[in-house]
């Protein structure tokens, strides 16, 4: 465990390769966080490998630090727990195990344990992984009326996570099924009992994925 300043993240750190994408709205709930308090109370993971430090867990908060430091000039204290590797030729098992141990009560789409899960497999993962994160975005665009950054938003609202798990119960070989599929649940959704507030929510925009 050390403490490091932003600036000296910025010149050592890149993100785990399996890592999710990082979603700029979080980010910026985070950067209003710490911008008030000046202050991160909390630890970010890496593994220091090739004379880098790889980020694997606490990624959103790191990029906050990161707009911090470039827009605003506010040079983070931050605590550190870096790890080497015993195995530097299963670094990825070692990271994932890590990462699974620090996650198993933390939300995260299911489509990226999936994929941490099939290191043997990543490809095929990765592609779904893709087509579904490309979805999410356009429907997170069209029906931002409903999207929500909360870990548990009320129904019909959804976030990150609800989104692509739905996505990821769906058989899909590419966007166009899986759009097919997306429409075919918001048709039967629609047929759904629902309160009247979900109701009158629902109609404004025909969206019932999530009644």
């Amino acid at each position: 465990m050390c403490v490091l300043n932003t600036s000296d993240l910025i010149i050592f750190t890149e993100t785990w390769k399996y890592n999710r994408k990082i979603n700029q709205d979080k980010v910026q709930e985070i950067k209003k966080y710490i911008k008030h308090k000046l202050t991160l109370d909390s630890v970010l993971y890496f593994y220091f490998y090739n004379n880098k430090l790889i980020c694997y867990d606490g990624n959103h908060r790191l990029s906050s630090l990161y707009e911090l430091y470039t827009l605003h000039d506010l040079n983070i204290k931050v605590c550190c727990f870096i790890t080497t590797p015993g195995d530097p030729l299963n670094i990825d098992v070692e990271i994932r195990n890590k990462f699974k141990l620090l996650n198993q009560n933390t939300p995260i789409p299911d489509i990226y344990l999936d994929i941490v899960n099939n290191l043997d497999k990543t490809e095929l993962f990765i592609q779904r992984k893709d087509i579904i994160e490309e979805i999410y975005n356009e429907y997170k665009i069209e029906y931002h009326e409903y999207y929500k950054t909360s870990s548990k938003p009320r129904k019909p609202h959804f976030n990150e996570t609800i989104f692509k798990d739905l996505c990821n119960e769906i058989d899909f070989n590419n966007k166009k099924e899986l759009q097919s599929e997306l429409n075919n649940i918001n048709k039967l959704n629609k047929k759904k009992k629902m309160t009247i507030n979900v109701e009158l929510k629902c109609d404004q925009k025909e969206f019932y994925l999530f009644n």
